[in-house]
Protein backbone atom coordinates (compact mmCIF):
# COMPACT_ATOMS: atom_id res chain seq x y z
CA UNK A 1 0.00 0.00 0.00
CA UNK A 2 2.88 2.32 0.76
CA UNK A 3 4.35 1.75 -2.71
CA UNK A 4 1.15 2.95 -4.39
CA UNK A 5 1.29 6.28 -2.54
CA UNK A 6 4.93 6.79 -3.59
CA UNK A 7 4.03 6.09 -7.21
CA UNK A 8 1.14 8.52 -7.13
CA UNK A 9 3.33 11.29 -5.64
CA UNK A 10 5.96 10.73 -8.34
CA UNK A 11 3.32 10.82 -11.08
CA UNK A 12 1.82 14.07 -9.72
CA UNK A 13 5.30 15.59 -9.50
CA UNK A 14 6.09 14.67 -13.12
CA UNK A 15 2.71 15.91 -14.37
CA UNK A 16 3.15 19.28 -12.67
CA UNK A 17 6.58 19.78 -14.22
CA UNK A 18 5.32 18.45 -17.56
CA UNK A 19 2.61 21.12 -17.74
CA UNK A 20 5.11 23.82 -16.75
CA UNK A 21 7.55 22.71 -19.48
CA UNK A 22 4.72 22.53 -22.03
CA UNK A 23 3.61 26.10 -21.17
CA UNK A 24 7.22 27.33 -21.46
CA UNK A 25 7.63 25.71 -24.90
CA UNK A 26 4.34 27.20 -26.04
CA UNK A 27 5.45 30.71 -25.03
CA UNK A 28 8.81 30.30 -26.80
CA UNK A 29 7.02 29.03 -29.93
CA UNK A 30 4.68 32.04 -30.01
CA UNK A 31 7.60 34.47 -29.57
CA UNK A 32 9.52 32.77 -32.40
CA UNK A 33 6.47 32.79 -34.67
CA UNK A 34 5.92 36.53 -34.11
CA UNK A 35 9.58 37.27 -34.89
CA UNK A 36 10.68 38.47 -31.46
CA UNK A 37 13.50 35.90 -31.35
CA UNK A 38 14.86 36.66 -34.84
CA UNK A 39 18.41 38.04 -34.44
CA UNK A 40 18.05 40.04 -37.67
CA UNK A 41 15.40 42.17 -35.97
CA UNK A 42 17.73 42.85 -33.07
CA UNK A 43 20.73 44.01 -35.14
CA UNK A 44 20.75 47.69 -36.14
CA UNK A 45 20.90 48.92 -39.72
CA UNK A 46 24.48 49.82 -40.61
CA UNK A 47 26.76 51.10 -43.33
CA UNK A 48 30.54 50.82 -43.31
CA UNK A 49 33.59 51.42 -45.48
CA UNK A 50 37.34 51.09 -44.86
CA UNK A 51 39.20 54.05 -43.37
CA UNK A 52 39.59 55.95 -46.68
CA UNK A 53 35.82 56.54 -46.75
CA UNK A 54 33.08 57.14 -44.21
CA UNK A 55 29.47 56.24 -44.85
CA UNK A 56 27.56 59.32 -43.74
CA UNK A 57 24.03 58.28 -44.71
CA UNK A 58 22.30 55.42 -46.54
CA UNK A 59 18.90 54.17 -47.61
CA UNK A 60 17.58 51.12 -49.42
CA UNK A 61 14.10 51.92 -50.71
CA UNK A 62 11.41 50.33 -52.84
CA UNK A 63 10.94 49.83 -55.66
CA UNK A 64 14.61 49.70 -56.76
CA UNK A 65 16.92 52.31 -55.19
CA UNK A 66 20.10 52.03 -53.12
CA UNK A 67 21.48 55.41 -52.06
CA UNK A 68 24.42 56.31 -49.87
CA UNK A 69 26.60 59.30 -49.01
CA UNK A 70 30.35 58.84 -48.57
CA UNK A 71 33.01 61.18 -47.22
CA UNK A 72 36.52 61.14 -48.67
CA UNK A 73 38.79 60.79 -45.62
CA UNK A 74 41.93 60.80 -47.76
CA UNK A 75 44.26 63.81 -47.74
CA UNK A 76 44.02 63.96 -51.55
CA UNK A 77 41.18 64.60 -53.95
CA UNK A 78 39.93 61.48 -55.73
CA UNK A 79 38.23 60.80 -59.03
CA UNK A 80 35.46 58.19 -58.84
CA UNK A 81 35.16 56.11 -62.01
CA UNK A 82 32.04 54.16 -60.98
CA UNK A 83 30.10 52.41 -58.23
CA UNK A 84 28.34 49.06 -58.01
CA UNK A 85 25.90 47.31 -55.68
CA UNK A 86 25.70 43.53 -55.32
CA UNK A 87 25.17 40.88 -52.69
CA UNK A 88 22.50 38.56 -51.33
CA UNK A 89 19.90 41.34 -51.31
CA UNK A 90 20.31 42.11 -55.02
CA UNK A 91 19.42 39.73 -57.86
CA UNK A 92 22.05 41.19 -60.23
CA UNK A 93 24.87 43.76 -60.00
CA UNK A 94 23.49 47.25 -60.42
CA UNK A 95 25.84 50.08 -61.34
CA UNK A 96 23.77 52.74 -63.10
CA UNK A 97 23.52 55.89 -61.02
CA UNK A 98 21.05 58.72 -61.31
CA UNK A 99 23.18 60.83 -58.96
CA UNK A 100 25.77 61.60 -60.21
CA UNK A 101 24.56 61.30 -63.78
CA UNK A 102 28.03 61.01 -65.36
CA UNK A 103 31.53 59.89 -64.43
CA UNK A 104 34.25 60.57 -63.45
CA UNK A 105 33.23 62.46 -60.31
CA UNK A 106 35.77 64.35 -58.24
CA UNK A 107 35.42 64.18 -54.46
CA UNK A 108 37.67 66.68 -52.74
CA UNK A 109 39.49 65.75 -49.55
CA UNK A 110 37.17 65.72 -46.51
CA UNK A 111 34.07 66.35 -48.66
CA UNK A 112 30.98 64.20 -49.25
CA UNK A 113 29.29 62.79 -52.35
CA UNK A 114 25.81 61.29 -52.71
CA UNK A 115 25.36 58.20 -54.91
CA UNK A 116 21.91 57.00 -55.96
CA UNK A 117 22.10 53.61 -57.69
CA UNK A 118 19.05 52.48 -59.63
CA UNK A 119 17.43 50.36 -60.92
CA UNK A 120 18.38 47.45 -58.68
CA UNK A 121 16.40 44.22 -58.74
CA UNK A 122 15.97 43.04 -55.16
CA UNK A 123 15.97 39.31 -54.47
CA UNK A 124 14.16 39.13 -51.14
CA UNK A 125 11.10 40.57 -49.44
CA UNK A 126 11.23 43.99 -47.82
CA UNK A 127 10.71 42.57 -44.30
CA UNK A 128 14.11 40.87 -44.33
CA UNK A 129 17.35 42.71 -43.57
CA UNK A 130 19.96 41.99 -46.21
CA UNK A 131 23.56 42.79 -46.98
CA UNK A 132 24.36 45.03 -49.92
CA UNK A 133 28.02 45.17 -50.96
CA UNK A 134 29.13 48.53 -52.39
CA UNK A 135 32.18 48.87 -54.65
CA UNK A 136 33.73 52.23 -55.55
CA UNK A 137 36.38 52.41 -58.30
CA UNK A 138 38.58 55.50 -58.10
CA UNK A 139 41.97 57.07 -58.81
CA UNK A 140 43.82 59.99 -57.30
CA UNK A 141 43.20 63.26 -59.13
CA UNK A 142 46.93 63.79 -59.66
CA UNK A 143 46.83 60.94 -62.17
CA UNK A 144 49.98 59.24 -60.87
CA UNK A 145 48.24 56.32 -59.17
CA UNK A 146 46.64 53.19 -60.53
CA UNK A 147 42.94 52.58 -60.32
CA UNK A 148 41.81 51.43 -56.87
CA UNK A 149 38.66 49.77 -55.65
CA UNK A 150 37.19 50.01 -52.17
CA UNK A 151 34.39 47.82 -50.81
CA UNK A 152 31.76 48.78 -48.27
CA UNK A 153 28.67 47.16 -46.88
CA UNK A 154 25.11 48.21 -46.10
CA UNK A 155 23.01 46.02 -43.81
CA UNK A 156 19.43 47.20 -43.93
CA UNK A 157 15.77 46.44 -44.48
CA UNK A 158 14.13 48.06 -47.50
CA UNK A 159 11.93 51.04 -46.77
CA UNK A 160 8.78 52.07 -48.54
Amino acid sequence: MNKIKKGQAAMEFMMTYGWAILAFLLIISVLAYLGFLNPNNLLPDSCGFPSDFTCVDFAVTNPNIVSFTVRNNDAKDIQVQGVGVEGPGVANICSITSTPSSYPVIIKAREEQVFVVMPCTFSSSSEIKDKYYISISYTDVDGYSNSKKVYGQIYSKREG
